[in-house]
């Protein structure tokens, strides 16, 4: 059994590429090619498809990645437990957000954690989808909304919880009025948030009034895909917003957003921390989870 080998061809594996298989080791791609194929001759089987344009699993390489992965998990473990003797936590930390979140995870959480451990790096993927913390081989996901089923192989923990509400700029309201009741909202216009893939998405919103359920039908008049630009554009009086009161704080005491009928109560939104369910974790991950217990994300 050669681990060199497993670890390489995992690479090769996960990037689909010789090249970035490569460049991500530090290694020739020449180098690469050589290993994998070595270790499909110690095996009998072929692993890789190769073509001048593409490199993809065989069958026998599809199973075989994952008993890679699987040991390659248990070898992090490994050092993760070698690590967490050490006085001093050390070693590149792996964690994903959401592209919105960097600005506020880098200058609120991440600037003054590495101010604190000097000995610790920190490569951050900002991204809108949702990694494989495993296969990817992250350490950490900060994620804000719904948890999704494929999140329930990973341990959660709330980092913080806010309120949902109805906000539109004073311009706004001075221009075009304010709803005086729920039925009369779908006459107001609104800017909405969607995801890459959910423009098309007519769901609604669900809100309660008293112990009344309601599914508001709202008029769009515009929709964007960044959290940033979707705030800035209520603050320009494009139309209502429905964002988290506790992220907006700032807004609200400068009366920049005021509210829009706040006797409707919509479900609150939670941000958390996810990592693999992993049996030993690493002495940069503990610390960055204790760290993430002082961290309030509102300011």
């Amino acid at each position: 059994m050669d681990l060199n080998q497993m670890m390489v061809f995992a690479k090769v594996a996960e990037f689909q590429s010789f090249t970035k298989a490569g460049r991500k080791l530090g290694i020739e791609k020449s180098n690469v090619s050589t290993k994998v194929s070595k270790l499909e001759n110690r095996l009998g089987v072929r692993l890789l498809n190769r073509t001048t344009r593409s490199v993809t699993l065989t069958e026998a390489g599809e199973g075989y990645y994952q008993f890679c992965l699987d040991i390659l998990v248990r070898a992090e473990e490994a050092d993760a437990y070698a690590e967490s003797l050490n006085s001093e936590p050390r070693g590149t930390l792996r964690i994903t957000a959401a592209v919105d979140a960097g600005r506020m995870i880098v200058k609120s959480l991440i600037k003054p954690f590495l101010e604190q451990y000097q000995q610790i790096k920190v490569d951050l993927l900002l991204t809108n989808r949702r990694v494989d913390l495993i296969r990817e081989r992250f350490d950490l996901a900060i994620r804000a909304g719904a948890l999704q089923q494929e999140d329930s192989s990973y341990i959660a923990r709330r980092i913080a919880q806010s309120g949902n509400g109805l906000y539109a700029s004073p311009d706004f309201i001075e221009q075009s009025g304010k709803p005086s009741s729920v039925d009369d909202l779908d006459q107001y216009l609104m800017v909405g948030f969607a995801s890459e893939e959910g423009f098309e998405n007519k769901a609604g919103l669900k809100a309660k009034i008293g112990k009344r359920t309601l599914q508001l039908t709202p008029n769009y008049r515009l929709k964007v895909n960044d959290m940033t630009t979707y705030l800035e554009s209520a603050l320009l009086g494009l139309g209502i917003a429905f964002l988290p009161s506790g992220f907006i704080q700032q807004h609200l005491e400068n009366k920049s957003l005021l509210p829009v009928l706040p006797e409707l109560e919509f479900p609150e939104v939670g941000l958390y921390a996810l990592y693999p369910t992993r049996h030993l974790k690493s002495a940069k991950l503990k610390v960055f989870l204790e760290y993430l217990k002082t961290w309030d994300p509102m300011i």
